[in-house]
């Protein structure tokens, strides 16, 4: 394991998710409450909308006055406004909630990355390091075996260079009991 040098040493390691199980719990009940206003409204409001849209497409609110279509763009908004709100509040707890477990997810997401990058980054070091290593040893080997082979043309052409000699010595007519005498 001594091979694993990291640049930064880990001392306290948070992850930054606040939620708690009361979130989710508030979160459940303001969706209770939204699925309530539905069964207890939902039909009414949808009854409202189909003789809006059906007096719209008559035309039936252009033959009204101005104060009249007041008193409707009022009675829109009053209708609309409860749901709304309803909605508005589970909307905005739950963005608090996906905002963290958003924050979250990159934090993990971020961790495994660094730590994936950084092994992978000390596999390719050990891995150039044996590739090194290998090189070495085989350019080692390498000049090994050319300097035997130099030795042994060393050798081969000093044994011709006797032979050559020995040859001369016996053209000349010279024998070993010259050469012992001298």
């Amino acid at each position: 394991m001594e091979d694993l040098k990291l640049n930064n040493e880990v001392k306290n390691i948070t992850y930054p998710f606040y939620l708690k199980g009361n979130n989710f719990k508030e979160l459940s009940l303001k969706a209770l409450t939204i699925k309530k206003w539905i069964d207890e409204n939902g039909q009414e409001l949808a009854e409202f909308i189909y003789r809006q849209q059906a007096w719209l497409i008559n035309g039936e609110y252009k033959s009204q006055s101005l104060k009249d279509l007041k008193l409707v763009v009022s009675k829109i908004d009053y209708i609309f406004r409860e749901p709304l709100e309803i909605i508005k509040s589970f909307k905005d707890e739950l963005n608090f909630i996906r905002k963290d477990i958003l924050n979250l997810e990159n934090n993990i997401k971020n961790n495994h990355d660094s730590l994936k990058n950084s092994v992978i980054n000390i596999q390719f070091q050990k891995q150039n390091k044996i590739i090194e290593t290998h090189k070495k040893e085989q350019f080692l080997e390498i000049k090994s075996i050319a300097k035997q082979e130099q030795e042994l043309k060393i050798i081969t052409s000093n044994f011709r260079k006797e032979k050559l000699l020995i040859k001369d010595i016996e053209v000349i007519g010279i024998n070993d009991d010259f050469l012992q005498k001298r």
